[in-house]
This record gives C-alpha cells, structure tokens and sequence, in this order.
C-alpha cells in the first residue's frame, strides 16, 4: 500500500544528452571554412584539364608555326598558380578540418563520460567494459574519418564535378552526359552493395564487441585462470571466437567482392564510353578535335574524385552511421533525472517513505517489469547526528538500501528525504556533496596515492590532503613506499587490501561530508593496525559537536554496533524488526540468529582435521601436463627496420599467398596504364587521317577486353590480400593470447587492461599488408609503364614530365623523421586514453560517489585532451608534408606545357605527340599522389609493431622440456630472494611446510605474505634460492602440472560474466551438475543461488557485479572445493563473509582444507591459534617462527599483533557520532569547511 507522498509526482527535467549532430554543431563554422577552402582547392586542381583544352584549342587555331607562346607560356604559369593555390587552400582545409574534428571527438567523450555519470550503476552490471569502451574510444575514432576528410572531401565531391560538368555543358551537352554515365552508375552499385551489406555489418560488430569483451575478462580473470589451470580452456575459447570473425570477415568479402570489383572499375570505363561516341560524334563533325581531346582527358580523370569518395567515402560513411547509431544510443539511455527546480535541505535527517525497488535494469529491456522486488515497502527514519546500521542475511537487500540514499538509482515507488527534501529534487552535486560513501570493494585509479585521496575534494590544497591521509593512518605504508608519489597501480594492485582501504577512508574525511555511509568497510582491515584504522574511521564519523555527521553503516562484525542508536533488522527486502542491541536480542528472532552466529564465529579457527562432509570429486592427478611451446610466428618483426621488413614479418609462412597477391596486383597496375595507350592509338591514327569503322570496333572491344581484366585482376587481388591479412590478424591475436597467458602475474599488475585491450582490437586491426602495398603498386606500376613509354615518344618531354618526382619523393622522405616523432607521441597519448577509458568504465562507482564524471574527473580529462593534441599534432606535422609532395609532384606537369610548346615550334616535336604528352601526363602524376596515403599507413603499422614488439618482449615464465612430478606435497622455501620492480619484497626467505600441515603468515601491510602464496603457485620466479613443492623445485614442472595441485582462495574474488553453474564449474570443466550443486552446499552458497528467479543459470554480470561481496566469496569457496586439490592457499578469504552464515562457511572452509597442505593469510588472529606454524615476516624478512603460544611467550612483533587485535575487538560505533576510541574530531582548519 503507498501512501500519497509516495505517488507525489516529482517535477523534474531529464537533461538529454547532446547527440553528435548538436555537439558537431559547435563547430558548424570551422567544417563549412573547411569545406569551401577544400572545394576552391579540387577547383584549382581541375586547371590541368583546361590548360590542355586551351592549349590544344590555341594549337589548332593558329597552327604550330603561328602559336603565340606567350599565351601558352601564361596558360602553363596559370597552370602553376592554380597548384601553388590549390596546395595553400588545401592545407589550410585539412588544417581547419582536423582541429575542428578532434575537438568534437574529445566533446563526445566528455558528453560519454558525463552520460555514464548520470545514469543508474545496474545499467553496468548488464554490459561489459569492452562494449562500453569500444563506444567511447572505438566508436568515437571512427568519427574522424567523417569530420576531417568526408566532410571537405564529400564538398569537393560534389562541387567540383557539378561545377565542371556545368562548364562542359556549355562546350558540349552531348559527352557531359557520356562523362555522367560511369559515376552514376558506380553510384547507384555501391548504394545497392551498402545497404545489402549492413545487416552483415552489424554481425560482423556484433562479434567485435564479444571478443573485446572476452579478452578483458581473459586479462582481468588471469589470476583465476591460471589458477584454475583454464589457461587452455580460456585459449580455446578466445580462438574460437577469433576464428568465428575470421571466418565471418572472409565469407563477407567473398559475398561482396565481385560487385565492389565492379564499382571500383565501372568508375573507370570513362574512356569506354568517351572515345566510341566521341569518335562518332567527330566523325559526323558535331565535334572539334580538341574538345574530343578535352573529353578523353577528363573521361580518364573525372570519375575519380567522385569513386575515391564512394569507396573510401562509403565505408567511412557506413562506419560513421554505425559509430553515430552506438553513440547515440548510449546518450540516448535514460539518465536519472534531474530537477529543473533544485531544492536545498534543511538538515541531514534520512527518511525512507514506502520504499520499493527493484534491479530491472540488470533485465533486458523487455523483462524488466517481471524483475523480482529486492526492496518492498521500506520506512524508517535515521535522525541527523544519530548512529545507526543495517544487518541482514546475503541479498538482504542492506547494500541497496546504502546505495540508494547517494542515488546511484532511483527508487520505483515511495522516496527517500534528506533534510526534508526528496533526493530527487535536490540538485547531484549537492547531493554528492552530502553524502560521503565508503565501499566494501575499493577501487583506486592508477595514479598515485595522493592523487587517488585527492579525488574526495579536488580543489583541496596539499595541507588538507596531507591532514586526511594522516587521519586514515595512510602516513605508516606511504612512507615505507618512497612517499604519497607511490603509483598504486591498476586498481590498486600494487598495495594491500588494508591500505586500499585505507586509502578509499581518506579519501572520505577529505570530502568531510554530512553523512556517512559505511558499506563493511572494515571488511579488509589489516591485523597489525586494525585499531589504527578504526581510528581513522572514527576520525571520518567525528565532526563539528554543533554539526554532529549522520551515519549509516553495513556491519558484517554485529560486536562493533551494539551501542549505535538504532539497528534495522532487513530481510527479503523488508524491514523487519529495529530497535538497540538490547531491544532486538529480546524482540527479533532472526537478530537473536545473526548474533549466535556472529559469536560463534569470533570462536571459530582453523581445523584441518576438523568433521566435514567431503564430496567425491573426478579430480585429475596426473602430474605429465603437457604445456605446449609457444611457435612465434613473427620473430622477425622485433629486428625487422624498414616498413617492407615489417610486411615480410607479418607475413610469416604465407609469403607464396603474399606474392600471389602481389602479382595479381601488379597486373591490375600494369593493365590501369593500358587505358592511356588506347587513347594513344586513337589520337595517331586521328591526326593522322582519321579512324576506321573497324579500327573503332577494336579500339572499343580493347578497352572493354581491359576493363575487364581490371575487374577480374581487382576481385582476385583484393580477396587475395583479404584472405592473407584474416590470416594475419588471426593469428597475431591468438599468438598475442597464447602469449598473455604465459607471462609472469606481475606484467598485469604493470600494465593496464586498457592498454592490452587496445594492443589486441585497434593496434591488430591495422596490421593489414593489403592497403599500404596496393597504394605502392597503384602509385607506382602504372606511372612507371607511362614514363617508359614516353620515353621511346621523347625523352626530352619523358624528363621534363618525371624531372619533379625525385624532388618529391625527397620531401616525402625527409618528413619521415617528423612523421614518427608524432606518431610516437600520438601512440602514447592513446595507450594513456585507453587506459583511462577502461578505468573510468570499472570505476564508474567511486567516480558517482565523489560526483566526479565527465571532464570533473580530471584525470580522465587529462588523458582526452592530451590524446587529442597529440592528434591534432599529427595531422599538423602531416599535412605540409603531404601538401608540399603533391604539389611538388605537378609542378612537372606546368614544366612540360611550358617546354612542349617551343619543341613544337622549332619542329623537334610533333604535334600529336605534344597532345598525347599532355594526355598522359594527367594519368602520369594522379596515381604517385597515392604515396603520401601509404606513408601514412606505413607510420601506423610501424607503431603497431612497435607496440607488439614491448609486449612479445617481455620475458614468459620459462617452461621445463619434462615436467617432474611432486613427491607428495610438502612446501620448502630455500633461502628466497624476490624483487617488484627493483623494490625487495623478500630478503633470503626459508622456511618448511610439511605435508597436511597448517601454516598461518602474519606480518604488516606489505610485509610479503602474499608474495609468497604466489610465489608458490609460480605466479612469479624467484631471483634467488628455491620453492619447492613435494621437493621438486616448482620451475622444474609445468605451471598446469603445479597448479594442479593448488587452489587459491583470492582476497578479491573475480567472477567471469557468465552464469553462477560455469563460474563454479570453472574449476573443474568434467565435474557433473550434482558435483556443482553439492560443492555449493558446502560453501553455502546453495541456498541463496535457487532462490534467484534464473537459479544456477543467473548471469552474475562482469566482475560478479550483480552479487553482494559474500555471496562472491561463497561462489569463489564452492569452486576452489570443487577443484579438490592437496594444497590450499587462503589469502584473506573469510574477509566478507556475512554474519548469519558466517559459522556455516567456517565450516566449509574446513572441508576444503580437510587432509590438505594449508597456508593461511589471515586478518582474525584468533582464526589461526591452532595452526601448526605461524611465519611472521617484516620487510620481506622471517623474523618469528612457532605456534601461538611459543609466540606470545616470546614477546615479539606477533605478541604486539596479537595486543592489538584483542583492543581491535573492543572497538564499538556508539551512538551521537561517537566512538569508543578517543581522537580528535575534525576542524574547518584541517580540511576546510
């Protein structure tokens, strides 16, 4: 039942999102400038066909003999002119066009990056970071491409030929319209092809999104697979998703091909149309010799521009619609609604009225109203000043509840009042700024320590910062790291989960807001300064007396709250009792539950040998895993220098498909010079005394006999180069996977998953020998013929027309050096943007939390724009280069029509061969202008090499040629040396674990206790002394072989995007699905899996997104029981277990550890009193050996660990804002107001 306040409509306005045509329209200006300026320099560029109309026009008015060579001499300096306008205008186009489009690219990032800000946090828990990034980076690239080039090109285009198609109509309606005839026709083929194909297309991105979604989660579940011993299986799946592409990829151009080949040659059989009707159309002399001429110049040169744009335009535009189409969709997402009236509160009092909600947003679109509630009729009031939390049974619906008061959703029915006021009224930032959120899982940005606390109030200066990492305690870990510049790594890694937290805590005293909100935030604590941390969460719940802060808190550990003010009792998404401790242990029977469990619990320790029931599990125990070795089938590209070296390494094994390819193309180049010769035979036999009927048959069956060579020879080239850079592609990913999954953990932990992603999707993307070698040929083969040929008509002419290609070509070479210094910086700029894509995508919580999307966030602001001066760097360093090459190139062209005519009139050149060398010198120059495009290519490719080069660099864990087995399962450490990254984190390390032994390590925050779990499992080699496991040093078995025989227990549990039955079923693929239930029960995690609608078939989204941090670490338990191996490993692993079966999964992990070798990293102290050894390490040092007792006598480090724990325990959160630990409240001094 809802009350009316509930059904009180809320006046508020959804600020839609700019789609790209409005974000574009900022800079309208600068692409109609750009546009014009393109389409004044393609008009000059048509001044080499009027010159040889006015020439020729000239010639046979006055004759040879009677020329004026002045106005020849002016038409050839026009000609000159119109190059030097042509090059200045067109520079200043692509200039104008580039800055404009990488400005709208960065603004669409930004508008991306605000959009994902406002939109509620279960949107992402139904989408993967590789969809979402590849719209944000992928999606938005290509939208270059549309601004920069189609935009001005698309101008010319269409301007240009309209234009001179006007200026021919009035010399001659008749050949305009035969000029018309190829490129209408070419037009309306390749629409036809476009819209056959798009349907294709959006499969074939489809298939994109899956595997870039499929190699994140191959990155950031590394860690899971290897342990699990998937690494093969994990392989397998990422070659059958490549090979799908692959295969989809070839049969699509085999589908297509044929009928692109005839597009790209319909737009050349100018001349089969011009030179029959022309022919005929002089003949009955309707015509004059040089407007034919003029004709059969512009029928070789017409079409062009218009066939560049629909093949390079087509695709471009196909791609652009589907970057517009992903783009626009995702702003077009509902966000959460903004008021158009904001309203301020009148205090930090939090009323819950009627509340109800639920996750339809985790449901496509269409189930969204069948998704179950998880919130029913929720009130209750939490006064300002007062203390108060929640517990409840996993999936209670607790975490929501926190989550809903900072409005990362919006409720389906009542409201929730801060102050008075509906959360939906009040403006975000206000509401950011009123609420303080601490999380359960911290994540951290890869920046530095004072950067990541830096994020809870940005504008902060540095002596409110230092004052907050003080308070959370971040003073002790930070100093022994080199200071607060310590780079934390990718979410962190690169720390402990104690001085995440830590760090995650001072973050929130820096924002210093009104209200709190603890989601187990203790869940990581680390044992030697627990009560440190505890005090700095009574310093972020401390405030101003007159001001006390408001508090909510998520509690796995119910001792630390029974003095709050209030405790609410949330189950199946009810409230369902609430009052004090006191109140509810006589009134409640599920807290009276909770409670026993949670004392239990705090009794309960490590029993190896403890009753367990055991489950019979098909375990492989074989210990000859054969691991493959890795065949690098691109060696060379790591010595390979020049670009043609490069192609060869990328080649491989194919170089026969390579050269059948070559060869095909190289008959299309010789056959596109075959066109000109043709008209030559035209033109001597016209000058000459006129062309037969018969001689007309054969000049027309030729050039239809070439035009069909030049079909089939394009076909057969394109799929020829198709099939071999599918090929390349393909095995370049799955080499670079094969690669990944043999490396050391420790490249993960120095690389982000941004970066990676990026190597395996764009970088490979562009690995394509078709393009760069077609342009060589097609630059080069046909010009080549056509010089040749010249040269045997006059040599004199064949220099003068060839004299400016070397000076050319020069230029070309010398802005190499320019060219790779910005490709190096762009390439830089990119790997840093990617990085900070996929890290705002995974970080979206703590990035709404501090309100900190869009260009807020400053370092992904940071990284944009630097990404985007970089780009715009690159196209300024390229354009005068490719300018001053062009228009260096057809200088040559003003000298011969300067040269030709005084030859001509001295008598030592005839006439038709002076025609016939302004005829060809159009075909000789067009096709080199194709050089400066294949430098270009040549600089990207380059780069992307360079980028595989740095990864396949990286050494791989070595693998033993035989794999020796284990003699039971015994661990040794012999004097262990280990070093990250040059920092020691273990000095001459030895130590004995017998077998079926337990074994407890306890030191400080980065004290190397992980180290050496890993370092068991051979995540990483030692640099000095030996692990071995059952006396076999663990690098003389294969890493399957060890892995085997381990399971880990993780401190942060991944779970892949699939459903809960394959995430447990992971680690062992044969077990049965009563295998996988029955381990279930044991982890106790059966019971909340079937009360989900999907069952063991619920997607638990990217990460394990849709499950709360116990039900995870449940999961995680049930799998590593599964895997039954004989030696365990728990890395912190009852962190997040929740109270009401806390006692219940103590018992599982006996069972797990049941006759097993066990080592144990522990925060509960009291856990590992029964372990038959206890390590204590400090700075990578064994200081203390023994059990409890032997260490508590020895009045050590771990008897002062073991003080500080027993203090720890007493901690309570009391009532008004207090605390049980004294320390000193917060001032405006310290941190501002």
């Amino acid at each position: 039942m809802t009350t009316p306040s509930s059904q009180k409509p809320i006046p508020a306005a959804v600020p839609a999102s700019e789609n790209i045509l409005s974000i574009s329209r900022r800079r309208a200006g600068q692409l109609v400038f750009s546009a014009l300026l393109s389409v004044i320099a393609s008009a000059m560029g048509l001044m080499p066909y009027a010159a040889v109309y006015l020439i020729t026009v000239h010639l046979f008015e006055f004759g040879t003999t009677n020329a004026d060579t002045n106005y020849i001499f002016m038409v050839a300096i026009a000609s000159l002119v119109a190059t030097i306008i042509k090059a200045i205008t067109l520079g200043i186009s692509l200039h104008v066009s580039h800055v404009a489009a990488y400005d709208i690219l960065y603004e669409i990032r930004i508008e991306l990056a605000h959009k994902l800000g406002s939109m509620p946090l279960g949107w992402f828990d139904r989408r993967n970071t590789g969809a979402i990034k590849r719209v944000i980076h992928e999606s938005v690239e290509q939208m270059e491409e549309g601004l920069a080039h189609l935009v001005p090109e698309l101008a010319a285009a269409i301007a240009v030929p309209l234009l001179s198609i006007i200026v021919l109509f009035f010399i001659d309606w008749r050949m305009s319209l035969v000029l018309l005839l190829c490129p209408l026709l070419g037009i309306s083929m390749s629409s036809l092809v476009a819209r056959s194909s798009a349907h294709e297309m959006k499969i074939y991105n489809k298939l994109l999104d899956r595997m870039n979604s499929t190699i994140i989660q191959f990155i950031n579940g590394m860690k899971v697979i290897k342990t699990f011993t998937q690494s093969q299986a994990s392989f397998a799946n990422i070659k059958t998703m490549v090979q799908d592409i692959t295969e989809y990829y070839i049969d699509m151009g085999e589908r297509y091909q044929r009928i692109w080949a005839a597009v790209a040659v319909g737009f050349r059989t100018g001349p089969l149309f011009a030179l029959p009707i022309g022919l005929i159309l002089y003949g009955a002399q309707i015509i004059d010799l040089p407007t034919l001429i003029l004709f059969l110049v512009m029928s070789l040169g017409f079409a062009r521009p218009i066939f560049n744009l629909m093949m390079h335009g087509s695709m471009a535009f196909y791609q652009i619609y589907q970057s517009m189409e992903r783009i626009d969709a995702l702003l077009a997402q509902p966000s959460l609604t903004e008021t158009a009236e904001p309203q301020h509160p009148n205090g930090c009092d939090i009323v819950f009225k009627n509340v109800s909600f639920s996750y339809g947003s985790l449901k496509d679109e269409a189930d969204a109203d069948t998704a179950p509630p998880v919130l029913q009729d929720v009130s209750f009031t939490i006064p300002r000043g007062s203390v108060m939390a929640l517990v409840g049974p996993s999936g209670a619906g607790k975490t929501t509840i926190s989550r809903l008061i900072p409005r990362f959703w919006d409720v389906d029915g009542g409201s929730i009042e801060i102050g008075g006021v509906d959360i939906r009224q009040m403006n975000t930032t206000e509401l950011m700024n009123t609420v303080s959120f601490v999380f359960q899982d911290v994540f951290l940005f890869n920046d530095t320590i004072y950067e990541n606390i830096r994020l809870g109030k940005p504008e902060a200066t540095h002596e409110q910062i230092m004052a907050a990492a003080k308070l959370a305690r971040c003073d002790e870990f930070a100093e022994e790291l080199g200071g607060y510049d310590y780079m934390v790594g990718e979410n962190g890694t690169r720390l402990s989960g104690g001085q995440r937290q830590r760090i995650s805590i001072a973050r929130a005293i820096l924002k210093n807001a009104p209200i709190i909100v603890l989601d187990e935030a203790t869940a990581f604590v680390d044992p030697e300064n627990e009560s440190l941390i505890q005090e700095a969460l009574a310093a972020l719940i401390a405030g101003d007396p007159e001001e006390p802060k408001t508090l909510l808190v998520v509690a796995h550990r119910l001792s630390t709250i029974t003095e709050v003010d209030r405790i609410f009792v949330v189950d199946a998404g009810k409230i369902v009792a609430q009052g004090t401790h006191a109140e509810l242990l006589v009134s409640s029977p599920l807290y009276q539950t909770l409670w026993q469990a949670h004392t239990d619990a705090r009794m309960w320790q490590f029993d190896t040998d403890a009753d367990s029931e055991m489950i019979e599990i098909n375990r492989n125990t074989t210990y000859d895993v054969e691991y493959a070795p890795l065949h690098n089938p691109f060696t060379s590209l790591v010595t390979a220098k020049g670009h043609w070296q490069q192609i060869r390494g990328l080649v491989g094994d194919d170089r026969s498909l390579f050269r059948r390819s070559i060869a095909w193309s190289f008959l299309e180049g010789i056959f596109l010079a075959f066109p000109v010769g043709i008209i030559y035979l035209a033109l001597r036999d016209l000058i000459q005394g006129g062309v037969s009927t018969t001689a007309l048959i054969g000049l027309t069956v030729g050039l239809l006999v070439i035009f069909l060579a030049q079909w089939f020879l394009n076909k057969t080239a394109y799929m020829s180069f198709l099939r071999l850079d599918a090929r390349i592609q393909s095995r370049l990913r799955l080499f670079l996977s094969d690669y990944l999954r043999r490396l050391p953990l420790g490249f993960f932990t120095s690389r982000d998953v941004g970066y990676i992603d990026a190597l395996f999707t764009t970088t490979i993307d562009f690995m394509a020998t078709r393009i760069s070698t077609s342009l060589f040929i097609a630059s080069v083969v046909s010009p080549v013929i056509i010089f040749v040929f010249t040269l045997f008509l006059d040599w004199r002419m064949a220099l003068a027309m060839g004299i400016s290609v070397p000076a050319a070509a020069l230029v070309l070479n010398l802005s190499v050096g320019r060219f790779n210094r910005a490709w190096i910086a762009q390439r830089e700029a990119l790997k840093k943007a990617n990085a900070r894509m996929v890290e705002y995508i995974q970080g979206i919580g703590v990035i709404r939390a501090f309100n900190l999307s869009g260009d807020r966030f400053a370092q992904f602001d940071d990284a944009m724009n630097r990404f985007r001066l970089a780009s715009r760097r690159t196209a300024t360093d390229l354009t005068p280069a490719m300018i001053g090459f062009s228009s260096i190139l057809e200088i040559g062209f003003a000298l011969m029509l300067v040269i030709g005519p005084i030859f001509v009139a001295n008598g030592t050149l005839s006439f038709e061969d002076f025609l016939i060398f302004m005829l060809v010198g159009v075909s000789f120059y067009v096709p080199m202008l194709g050089l400066g495009d294949m430098l270009a290519f040549q600089r990207i490719i380059s780069n992307g090499i360079n980028n595989i080069n740095e990864f396949i660099t990286t050494p791989m864990l070595p693998e033993p040629d035989v794999s020796q087995p284990p003699q039971g399962y015994t661990i040794t450490f012999e004097d262990v040396h280990f070093s990250y990254e040059r920092e020691k984190v273990l000095d001459g390390v030895s130590f004995h674990i017998p077998e079926r032994s337990m074994v407890a390590l306890v030191g400080p925050s980065g004290s190397g206790k992980t180290t050496i779990t890993n370092l068991i499992a051979r995540f990483w080699d030692v640099d000095g002394g030996s692990v071995r496991v059952g006396g076999v040093d663990v690098r003389e078995m294969s890493s399957d072989a060890l892995l085997s025989q381990i399971t880990m227990v993780f401190q942060d549990v991944y779970l892949f995007n699939d459903t809960i039955m394959n995430n447990i079923r992971f680690a062992n693929p044969d077990a049965t699905d009563e295998q996988v239930f029955a381990a279930a029960r044991l982890a106790q995690a059966h019971a909340f899996i079937v009360e989900k609608p999907d069952g063991y078939d619920t997607l638990v989204g990217e990460g394990g997104s849709t499950l709360s941090g116990g039900q995870k670490q449940q999961i995680s338990i049930a799998r590593a029981i599964l895997k039954d191996a004989p030696i365990v490993l728990l890395d912190e692993a009852t962190a997040s277990i929740d109270p009401e079966n806390e006692r219940l999964i103590q018992q599982a992990i006996n069972a797990l550890m049941k006759h097993k070798t066990v080592v144990i990293i522990a925060h509960r102290l009291s856990t590992v009193q029964m372990a038959d050894q206890i390590l204590v390490l400090d700075n990578g040092n064994l200081i203390e050996q023994g059990k409890h007792d032997e260490l508590i006598a020895l009045g050590g480090l771990y008897h002062h660990f073991w003080q500080e724990r027993q203090k720890a325990r007493s901690w309570k959160l009391s009532g008004s804002g207090e605390t049980a630990v004294t320390v000193s409240a917060l001032s405006g001094e310290s941190l501002g107001d």
